[in-house]
C-alpha cells in the first residue's frame, strides 16, 4: 500500500462531526443554576438561564439544577392560642 493512500484513509477515518459551528465554544461546559422547587412541583430560576444556540436550537451546555425545595413552616402551638383580651368570633 501506498504511503499516499493510506494517509487518504486515515484521513478519512479522522473526520468527525463537531457540532454547529455558532456554538461550538460552548459545547462540554456545565451551568450551574440555582432554583427553587414550589410544593406544586413548579420551578423558579434564580438566575437568568442560558438560551439555546440561535443557528442549530439545541442547549451546548449541560445544565445541572441544584434545587432548595420551599416548604410551608408548621404551625405552632401558640399561632392557635388568642391573645389576652380578644374575641373568637368569626367575621
Amino acid at each position: 500500500m501506498k504511503l499516499r493512500t493510506r494517509l487518504q484513509r486515515l484521513e478519512r477515518s479522522l473526520v468527525t462531526d463537531r457540532g454547529c459551528a455558532a456554538c461550538r465554544h460552548r459545547r462540554e461546559r456545565i451551568a450551574l443554576m440555582d432554583v427553587t422547587q414550589h410544593q406544586d412541583g413548579s420551578v423558579t430560576y434564580l438566575e437568568d438561564a442560558p438560551l439555546p444556540c440561535s443557528a442549530c436550537g439545541q442547549m451546548p451546555e449541560l445544565i445541572v439544577e441544584i434545587v432548595t425545595a420551599l416548604e410551608d413552616s408548621p404551625a405552632t402551638a401558640c399561632d392557635s392560642v388568642p391573645a389576652p383580651g380578644a374575641t373568637n368570633r368569626l367575621l
